[in-house]
């Protein structure tokens, strides 16, 4: 059975949670990541299971041992991720489509040109959040731009030489550069003591980040290896002075 845009889109969310959380999503969970009441999320995901993409299961709340007041939670099938996997690594946005181009146009002038701050990095933070929902490519890409940005900023209070133009010898090419990126820029963020709130949201991004790497499709994957050397090129062009 086919899926609907909607559908989709409840599927995405299901998942996203999914690898947060590592365990059977409740239905609520669901409902407030796509911002609806719990009966229209319980709706979608009974409607998803029928159709073969989640399974639903009983789960008993409390540690007590015995009967007990149990509640439904949801678990994606493989069906699932090899549906989303067809419909191109889970958005509708393809490695040739004008605004994925767009995109990376307008990451590579800003890590090129713009101001190595907090605000850059929240911006492209920003940006792609309101892409989730839209393009997982898109989102990944946005994210790559936030990490290098952040290592930019940190790069802007050392000497010639720091952390940004060493970059491309740290992280390799291909699919585990991807990887790669992540870790780096988390453990950036985690030597820079941030305050909480900031650490959170970081570790929220990234965890999303790599969960939507780990459906892509193999072209979308190779999209976003190609895109990352193009962006520490252009990270790597900003010179010490301009970076300060």
């Amino acid at each position: 059975m086919s899926l609907t845009a909607r559908q989709g889109h409840v599927l995405v969310k299901l998942l996203d949670l999914y690898h947060e959380v590592q365990q059977p999503v409740h239905y609520t969970q669901v409902a407030e990541r796509l911002g609806v009441n719990r009966y229209s999320a319980y709706d979608m995901l009974k409607l998803l299971e029928r159709k073969g993409f989640v399974r639903s299961e009983y789960q008993r709340q409390g540690d007590k041992a015995g009967p007990g007041r149990t509640s439904i939670v949801f678990v994606p099938t493989s069906k699932a991720r090899a549906a989303l996997r067809l419909l191109g690594g889970r958005g509708a946005i393809s490695p040739d489509n004008a605004q994925w181009e767009a995109t990376k146009v307008q990451i590579l002038e800003q890590l090129r040109t713009g101001d190595p701050g907090e605000t850059l990095v929240t911006e492209l933070l920003n940006r792609a959040v309101r892409v989730e929902a839209e393009s997982p490519l898109l989102y990944c890409a946005e994210m790559i731009g936030a990490l290098l940005a952040h290592l930019q900023r940190v790069r802007a209070s050392v000497t010639v030489g720091g952390r940004v133009s060493r970059l491309r010898a740290l992280i390799p090419a291909g699919e585990i550069g991807l990887g790669t990126l992540a870790g780096l820029g988390l453990g950036s963020v985690l030597s820079n003591r941030p305050e909480l709130g900031t650490l959170e949201r970081w570790q929220s991004s990234i965890r999303r980040y790599q969960a939507m790497l780990a459906d892509l499709g193999e072209d979308h994957v190779a999209a976003l290896s190609d895109f990352l050397q193009e962006a520490l090129a252009a990270a790597e062009q900003k010179t010490p002075r301009a970076a300060s």
